[in-house]
């Protein structure tokens, strides 16, 4: 097989994990769950080992080893957790992860890869949106078809993938920008239509970046025109998204967003979610140094506070309580490297994959952003725009270590 075709073959399966967990399959072997995701992640991980025996050249950049160790840590927090038994099931899903982030690593140290991830994220835009239009069928308005994802996860897919589809709607043929333009549009759609408060404020970030980036880049226009665009925008989708929930289009609960209301209070988190948010804090008060080991807080949470059992909504929060302040502090200086990578090559390199970049930078902005309210560790892209980014350097032949 020719390097070009294994590139190939690499992306679809890389983009396999975001696109299968919203197809309802699995099977128990030796007491592991095998979903298709987990399979497809063990699949990219056998693959990126297979092209490295072939071509044993892979060197790690400092923010990717600082995921791993971060994967790493959560982990091996399974020795100190106070629930050790919930803990191992929950890191199980990190070693998947973990292989999975490997895998893209190593993808994304190919020639041409970007731009072969671009074309093949159309697979799982289309499976998110078929998923979208059978929510709206047959499970409104809950948006948990048949048990699977929630609102906010579908979502999180759409804001992480809808600013990479509309830069790459530039430089396509006709049919191929007229599909990715359907797809941003059907996104852009969805997301209030699910319901999702951390969504919408997702993609009213996403929908801004996107038009200072391109009418930048592509059109050349200037600071007062972005500004006014921006500005014209964002009034006209406000008042769509008022229009909509005052006649029930769009679910009441829209609205109740802390940013608008101005306040954290039980009536405009939900009194679930508001409990949850002070048993976080309360853990990670108690608890500052070593956390309380991964996943452990969905037995504590019950234990401790007589709330239930709840995973935690925050990334970061999740990681101080599974790994304590040593969990946190890598998060953010990992992070923090991944973000420098990508301003370093949007910046410096004027090629036709910097447009690409931005799109991938957005996404994962957006994702994170998300994260601060809901689950992101477990979900496919958020690890492939990280991967992106921690390999930007090396699309550019340098490296950062």
């Amino acid at each position: 097989m020719s390097r070009k075709r294994l590139t190939w073959l690499f992306g679809i399966l890389v983009v396999m994990p975001p696109t299968t967990r919203y197809i309802p399959f699995g099977i128990d072997i030796g007491g592991v769950g095998f979903n298709l995701p987990r399979i497809s992640m063990l699949t990219c991980g056998i693959l990126a080992i297979f092209t490295l025996l072939y071509r044993p050249q892979l060197r790690l950049s400092y923010s990717e080893i600082g995921i791993l160790s971060l994967l790493l840590l959560l982990i091996f927090s399974v020795a100190w957790s106070i629930a050790p038994q919930e803990s191992v099931r929950r890191a199980t899903d990190l070693l998947f992860y973990m292989m999975y982030f490997f895998a893209i690593v190593v993808y994304f140290n190919r020639k041409d890869s970007l731009n072969i991830f671009v074309n093949v994220l159309v697979i799982p835009a289309t499976t998110v949106i078929a998923y979208s239009i059978l929510n709206l069928i047959y499970s409104s308005p809950g948006w948990r078809l048949a048990g699977l994802i929630s609102r906010n996860g579908v979502a999180r897919d759409m804001v992480a993938m809808l600013p990479i589809l509309a830069f790459s709607i530039y430089d396509q043929n006709r049919i191929q920008a007229g599909v990715r333009l359907i797809l941003v549009g059907l996104m852009i759609l969805f997301i209030p239509l699910s319901g999702s408060r951390s969504g919408l404020v997702a993609l009213t970030f996403t929908l801004v970046l996107v038009i200072l980036v391109w009418g930048n880049r592509v059109k050349g226009l200037s600071l007062t025109s972005l500004t006014a665009v921006s500005v014209v925008s964002l009034a006209a989708m406000a008042a769509g998204i008022i229009i909509s929930s005052t006649v029930g289009i769009l679910p009441e609960r829209i609205l109740r967003i802390p940013v608008i209301n101005g306040e954290i209070s039980p009536e405009v988190l939900g009194e679930g979610r508001y409990q949850v948010r002070l048993a976080e804090l309360g853990t990670i008060q108690s608890y500052p140094l070593t956390g309380i080991g991964y996943g452990a807080f969905f037995q504590y949470s019950a234990e401790r506070f007589g709330i239930g059992n709840y995973r935690a909504h925050s990334l970061v929060t999740r990681v101080w309580m599974g790994a304590g302040l040593p969990g946190v502090l890598l998060l953010l200086s990992t992070g923090g490297m991944v973000l420098r990578n990508y301003i370093r090559r949007i910046i410096l390199d004027r090629s036709d994959e910097t447009l690409c970049l931005s799109g991938c930078l957005i996404g994962l902005l957006a994702t994170t952003l998300t994260g601060m309210f809901n689950i992101v560790i477990i979900q496919p892209l958020f690890y492939i725009l990280v991967g992106v980014g921690s390999s930007a350097v090396l699309m550019s032949g340098e490296r950062n270590h």
